[in-house]
């Protein structure tokens, strides 16, 4: 847990624009409210009455701020867009937390409202070009101009910040008993939803990592087949991998279907993200589909690295899933919503 409590992910800090930022920042919009419903789940209302640091909101008020920040956010930049230089209104956020609403309004309402929310923020952002990420609107309160570059790296870094202050707040005292490249291993002092405290409560640090479920032109799925120690034997699997310091999930998984198949394609799109052991891991896999996909690119395997390419045809996945050989588990759920998705099987 951050021991700065006011900041726990530190200060906003101003980026040049770049296509790669551009993406990792519409990602942390898009996945706003789902990180929220992570945050606050199975919280009681004595709980979300708790202020996440003596002096600041509770966690009712920190959701519902959430909600009314980015519908300001979102009308902001709305204005940028079809206004020259327009003069924002700048409103009192503290005085909008103590308003009668956040106390009879349950905060699912504000979360709801934030998904459908950021759908809209989210495509309109994706649509905008180089240049209009430029334009400005002038700020009263601050007395300065601020492009929509600006305002979206501030509400990007927003987001997560507030969700960093609930998901502080859970972790009332955390110690390390153990450090390594790829996982740590601390123990916490663990609020239940009941108020009851479990110490120690183990959870493992581990990575983030991503998944591409890549479709050829000739409509066939290509898997990898490695050896995988845990098991103690090969299996048979998506391609994929953990994302880089600094990696988008989708620039990451782009990245391994290059450098362990060979394959490209134009067409990605999100699939959805998950938590692979949500009782122990604190890491989220993402997953990714790419279509028409053709074998351009040079693989580069690391170094450890022995992979067999192999592709399948649909009735040939299918036969696969029926005989269990498919056998990373928390793959499986994208595998199937690609299948609907490409309409190889009905929902």
């Amino acid at each position: 847990m951050n021991a700065d409590l006011k900041y726990p992910i530190g200060r906003y800090t101003p980026q040049p624009y770049s296509e790669a930022q551009k993406k990792a920042w519409i990602l942390d919009l898009q996945f706003l409210a789902t990180s929220l419903e992570r945050a606050i789940i199975n919280l009681d209302e004595a709980q979300l009455n708790t202020p996440y640091r003596e002096g600041g909101w509770n966690v009712k008020q920190v959701v519902h701020h959430l909600a009314d920040s980015h519908m300001n956010a979102y009308c902001r930049i709305k204005l940028a867009i079809t206004e020259e230089k327009p003069t924002i209104k700048a409103y009192d956020e503290n005085a909008w937390a103590v308003l009668p609403d956040n106390d009879i309004v349950p905060i699912n309402v504000s979360i709801t409202l934030l998904h459908a929310l950021h759908i809209r923020f989210v495509a309109t952002l994706n649509e905008l070009t180089e240049e209009q990420f430029q334009r400005l609107v002038f700020h009263p309160q601050k007395n300065s101009d601020m492009s929509i570059w600006t305002l979206m790296g501030i509400y990007a870094w927003h987001g997560n910040h507030h969700v960093a202050h609930i998901t502080n707040l859970r972790e009332r005292e955390s110690n390390y008993v153990f450090k390594d490249r790829w996982f740590q291993a601390r123990a916490d002092k663990c609020m239940m939803p009941d108020g009851r405290i479990m110490t120690p409560y183990y959870v493992l640090e581990m990575p983030s990592w991503t998944n591409m479920v890549i479709i050829t032109k000739e409509e066939k799925i290509v898997l990898v087949r490695q050896y995988r120690h845990g098991k103690g034997s090969t299996t048979l699997e998506l391609p994929g991998g953990v994302l880089e310091i600094g990696e988008s999930p989708q620039d990451a998984a782009i990245r391994e279907m290059q450098e362990e198949t060979g394959y490209v394609s134009s067409e990605i799109e999100f699939l959805y993200q998950v938590s692979p052991n949500p009782a122990l891991h604190n890491n989220t896999a993402y997953f990714f589909l790419a279509r028409n996909a053709e074998p351009l690119a040079i693989t580069n395997y690391d170094a450890f690295e022995d992979i067999v390419i192999e592709t399948y045809t649909q009735a040939e996945l299918k036969q696969l899933l029926v005989e269990g050989k498919l056998q990373h588990g928390v793959q499986l759920g994208a595998i199937y919503q690609a299948m609907i998705r490409l309409n190889w099987m009905s929902w």
